[in-house]
């Protein structure tokens, strides 16, 4: 009985040695893979290759840290691709913060990840969170595109079966848009933005963006973005208010066609894109379509081919002070907006028909237009009048004939439904006409 009793202790006490040694050996595999795979430069390696699989374009870290349970910090972070790059200045860094090379840099970016995953090795990110961001888009006159369209070109290196797509969020983005042209890097726009991507679906390219203005409180929009394809969709709200050129930058990475269009109705003034349906470059034109809010805006319309040459504040054509809508799709322009015809109260309804690419006045595309105009002084012809006003008398065959004969001037209220089809040589048909006489004069010669 005794001998059995000492067994038992010796038993016990190899199956603790053994235990204890299995947990040591259990901890100090644990230990050496945690080291292995949690350290700075690995960390650091591993948040490049998932950031530019992410997003499909260069990524650069200046330093990374780790945490099992308080997630990774990132510092430094830039992100650019050869296109970006070449707009660098000799004296910037490609990485750095002001840099036109750089489309987003980011000092900070706070990243929650899956603990039992990082121990297995593998870095699973749950959420990624960017403090005061900075987004940069700029505009090449001389290629006439702008880097969201490349950042979009290609398909990210990633798949969507594998990896988990975490929530995004630029907390306090300041939002750049640049032109460049002949190698002058012009501001457009700053914007300040709070945005916040999720995934619309799981396993899938599919985010819903919700931005917030820190310019405008309360302001708001959701837009829906394939990062595979780069089609951004409205959802809600449209984008912020912001000048015309920095709309038409920014949109042209997924609208070649944005720049044409915008000339031939002299844009100026605040707008904001809502509705808009836009695909990055490489993809079919097909579905491409905005809306655009117009904010105390202009329009100034070439009529002829040689008005092209007149500057747009100088342009006959020309409405201030505009609040309304255009709607823009590859093949049409559809504008309803209300404003200021040379001193005179105004509501316009127009749809201009043609290829957007193709415009370069009205004589190359078909419209059917409805304008109402008050308290309208006739334009003059007389010598010394503005050079706009000569020329758009001059260059309808129909008003010409009337100057002609009647000399007409003074204060009217005039309305009137017209249509043209495309090509120069076109007149135009007018549905009907009204004009109401206030003070206005007109002279009439016959011989004998």
């Amino acid at each position: 009985m005794t001998a059995t009793t000492n067994r038992k202790p010796n038993r016990l006490r190899k199956t603790a040695f053994i235990l204890g040694a299995i947990g040591l050996l259990i901890v100090g595999v644990v230990g050496v893979l945690y080291q292995r795979y949690t350290n700075s430069a690995r960390v650091r390696a591993d948040a490049e290759a998932y950031l530019q699989g992410f997003f499909g374009s260069r990524v650069s870290v200046k330093e990374a840290s780790f945490s099992l349970f308080d997630g990774v910090r990132l510092h430094g972070v830039a992100i650019s691709d050869p296109f970006t790059e070449k707009f660098a200045q000799p004296t910037d860094s490609a990485t750095t913060a002001n840099s036109a090379g750089t489309a987003f840099y980011c000092d900070e970016i706070q990243i929650e990840h899956d603990p039992m995953a990082a121990l297995s090795g593998r870095l699973v990110i749950r959420s990624l969170l960017a403090i005061d961001p900075i987004c940069t888009i700029v505009h090449d006159a001389e290629s006439q595109k702008t880097n969201l369209g490349t950042l979009f070109s290609r398909k990210p290196n990633r798949t969507t079966s594998t990896m988990v797509m975490p929530t995004v969020e630029l907390l306090d983005a300041r939002v750049r848009v640049l032109s460049l042209r002949d190698k002058d890097l012009r501001t457009v726009e700053n914007l300040r933005l709070t945005v916040r991507g999720l995934a619309a679906n799981k396993n899938t390219d599919l985010y819903d963006v919700v931005w917030q203005s820190g310019d405008a409180p309360g302001t708001s929009g959701i837009s829906q973005v394939d990062l595979s394809t780069g089609l951004i969709r409205n959802v809600r709200g449209g984008l912020p208010f912001m000048s015309v050129e920095a709309v038409m930058l920014a949109i042209n990475a997924g609208y070649d066609g944005a720049s044409a269009w915008r000339d031939l109705l002299g844009l100026g003034g605040t707008v904001r894109a809502r509705d808009y349906n836009l695909i990055g470059d490489g993809h079919s034109q097909e579905g491409r379509s905005a809306t655009i809010d117009l904010n105390d805006a202009t329009v100034s319309i070439p009529s002829r081919k040689d008005e092209t040459e007149i500057p747009p504040d100088q342009r006959y054509l020309r409405f201030t002070h505009v609040n309304g809508t255009i709607h823009v799709t590859v093949d049409e322009v559809r504008a309803q907006f209300n404003g200021n015809f040379h001193g005179a109260d105004c509501e316009v309804s127009a749809t201009i028909t043609g290829g957007v690419g193709e415009w370069s006045s009205l004589d190359d595309v078909a419209f059917d237009a409805e304008i109402k105009l008050a308290n309208l002084t006739l334009p003059s012809r007389k010598v010394g009048a503005p050079a706009g006003e000569r020329s758009f008398i001059h260059g309808w065959q129909q008003l010409e004939w009337l100057y002609d004969k009647f000399l007409p001037a003074g204060l009217v209220d005039f309305s009137i439904a017209a249509r043209k089809s495309a090509g120069a040589g076109e007149l135009v048909t007018i549905k009907n006409a009204e004009v109401v006489a206030k003070g206005a004069s007109t002279t009439y010669f016959r011989y004998p």
